[in-house]
């Protein structure tokens, strides 16, 4: 009974504890932040959804959202305007990133042929990638 006791409560820490590491929340908070306001405006996306994204690791799979992200993506070089993402300038901005990860979620993403849901879907397996403390470097 201790047993299963003590693996619901590790279980639940787990749960709990999925927040994105501070580092990177505030090291993707400063690249975003000179376009952060063109990009919301440009996607019409809530904020709010935005901020979630940062803090929780929150994804919102709904256009203005995968748009939000091409946006964001395209104005920090880490997508070029034909859809390709640099590998080199993700790994240069977000240098957290495991060059593995980068490359497993690149791989998920590239079939995609609309630009919005490509961005989305890199955002979405990176998010869940640095869940993992073994995907990424602080």
């Amino acid at each position: 009974m201790k047993v299963l006791l003590i693996f619901a409560v590790l279980c639940i820490m787990s749960i709990e504890s999925t927040e994105i590491h501070k580092y990177i929340v505030d090291k993707w908070s400063s690249l975003m932040q000179p376009h952060k306001e063109f990009c919301i405006k440009e996607s019409n996306v809530d904020p709010e959804h935005v901020h979630q994204m940062l803090r929780k690791g929150y994804k919102l799979d709904v256009p203005q959202f995968h748009e939000y992200m091409r946006c964001m993506y395209v104005k920090l070089g880490m997508l070029s305007e034909e859809g390709e993402f640099q590998e080199l300038e993700i790994l240069k901005k977000a240098d957290y990133l495991n060059y593995n990860l980068l490359k497993k979620c690149i791989k998920q993403a590239t079939h995609e042929k609309n630009h919005s849901k490509k961005s989305y879907k890199l955002c979405e397996c990176v998010i869940k990638g640095l869940e993992d403390p073994c995907s990424y470097t602080v």
